[in-house]
Order: C-alpha cells, then sequence, then structure tokens
C-alpha cells in the first residue's frame, strides 16, 4: 500500500508541475501578444496589420520559436516599419526553415538580424532558402548567425550574404568544419567589402574562396593552423532548438578572428 500511495503522490505531483508550467508558457505568450499588440498601434499599424502581427507571433511560437526569441523578429519588423503582409513574409520563410531544419533560436536570431539591417521581406526569405541549403550539408546554424552579424555589420548586402552562405555550405560538404568554412569565407568577403566591392564582383570573390579551399584542401588546413577537436564542432551540429549558444556569446564583426591568410 505504501508502494502504490508513493507512487500516486508522485504521480499527482508530476501533473501538477506540468499543468503549472503550461500556464506560465500561456501567460508569457499572452504577455508577448499584448506587447505587440501596443507596440503596433504605437507604430500607426492599421488594425489589420496589428492582426497580422499578433497571428504570426503566434505561428512562430506554434513552430517552436522560443516566445522571447519570436517577440524580438515580430518587434524588430515593426519597428522597422514593415506592412503586416511583409511581417507575414518573413516569418513564414522563418517557420518554413526551423520546420525543415531546426535550430528554432539561431535561425531566428537570423531573421532578427536580417530584419535590423534594413533587408525586405523577399531578401529574407532567399537569405533563409540558403540557410536551409547549408544547413543540409551539416553547415551548423550557430555559425550561419555568426557570420550572418559580422557580413551585414560590414555593409554587406542580401546577395552577397546568399553567396557567403552557399559558400560555406560547399565548404562543409567538402569536409571542412563549419567553423574552418564560416571564418576563411568571411575574411575574404569582410576584405573585399572593406576594398569597396559590391554586389557581384563581392559575390565572384567569394565564390572563388570556396573554388581554392575544395581545390586545395590540405594545403588550406596546413596554413589555416587550427586543429580543435571534434566535440564542439559536432555540438554545432545538432539541430535542435536547445542546441544553440546565446547571440551574444560569438561574432559581431570582430575581424581579428580571422587569422588565416594566403
Amino acid at each position: 500500500m505504501k508502494i502504490r500511495t508513493k507512487i500516486s503522490i508522485i504521480i499527482v505531483s508530476l501533473l501538477v508541475i506540468s499543468c503549472f508550467t503550461e500556464n506560465i508558457l500561456a501567460k508569457t505568450a499572452k504577455e508577448a501578444t499584448e506587447e505587440i499588440k501596443s507596440v503596433a498601434k504605437i507604430k500607426g499599424l492599421s488594425e489589420v496589420d496589428v492582426s497580422t502581427s499578433v497571428s504570426v507571433l503566434s505561428d512562430l511560437i506554434a513552430k517552436g520559436v522560443p516566445v522571447e526569441d519570436a517577440l524580438v523578429v515580430v518587434k524588430s519588423a515593426i519597428d522597422r516599419n514593415c506592412s503586416g503582409p511583409e511581417i507575414a513574409s518573413i516569418a513564414k520563410s522563418l517557420c518554413d526553415t526551423v520546420e525543415k531544419e531546426g535550430s528554432a533560436k539561431e535561425i531566428a536570431t537570423i531573421a532578427k538580424i536580417c530584419v535590423e539591417e534594413g533587408l525586405k521581406g523577399e531578401e529574407i526569405a532567399k537569405v533563409m532558402l540558403k540557410v536551409q541549403v547549408a544547413m543540409r550539408k551539416d553547415t551548423s546554424a550557430r555559425q550561419l548567425r555568426i557570420l550572418t552579424k559580422d557580413l551585414l555589420d560590414n555593409g554587406c548586402n542580401a546577395n552577397g550574404l546568399c553567396v557567403a552562405i552557399e559558400s560555406v555550405g560547399k565548404c562543409v560538404e567538402q569536409g571542412f568544419s563549419p567553423d574552418e568554412a564560416r571564418k576563411s569565407v568571411a575574411l575574404v568577403a569582410i576584405k573585399g567589402l572593406k576594398d569597396g566591392l559590391r554586389g557581384e564582383e563581392l559575390a565572384d570573390k567569394i565564390r572563388k574562396e570556396a573554388q581554392y579551399m575544395e581545390q586545395h584542401r590540405e594545403q588550406y588546413r596546413e596554413r589555416y593552423g587550427e586543429t580543435k577537436g571534434l566535440t564542439e564542432d559536432i555540438k554545432d551540429r545538432i539541430k535542435t532548438p536547445d542546441a544553440t549558444v546565446k547571440p551574444s556569446d560569438t561574432g559581431g564583426g570582430d575581424t581579428n578572428q580571422y587569422r588565416w591568410k594566403r
């Protein structure tokens, strides 16, 4: 009887904890919704656009994007004076990517960075498609988030970012770690930007770097001189919402981290 009683107490306790947790999450989502309504009205959005913004927030949360990250993405879009349809477009590309590749927190951060840097909905959709392709080649969302931050901080446009993400994916496919690939591509892209390259000239320079890495893999890795173990790299490749680091941990335009030179 005592054993059965203890088991019953444990089951009841777990149910209470579960209900309490659900209530906290529901309250958090409700608070986020109210905040979006408030921000949208202050910015002068129409009732239709306010409704769309709230719906977008709900969709992001339903797809597994953490409430705080979903809130930041939608707020950033509103702050940039995006219309309801454009906010919906950004959310759709974000949701599609999370649904296919996981890593909700990192991918939401990539979208937020793009919005804050002024990329339009259709541009962010293209970026997200490149992110999907790169992640299918085993590139980590974390490295793509760092790449996005560093390139956009240095004045890269959407096309250049797309080419850079694509190039990182190709390098990872050839056997480079996501960290190696990201550092090399970022080095060339940022140098090109500082040299005044834009548009197709910059894109061509980035593509050539990826080709060079493919053709001179052993030479590159010898000169690169970084021989980290695989533990962190493997963790980077785990595609779940929880297998991420805080966006502030790395990245942010510090070009000194790109040490390798040909």
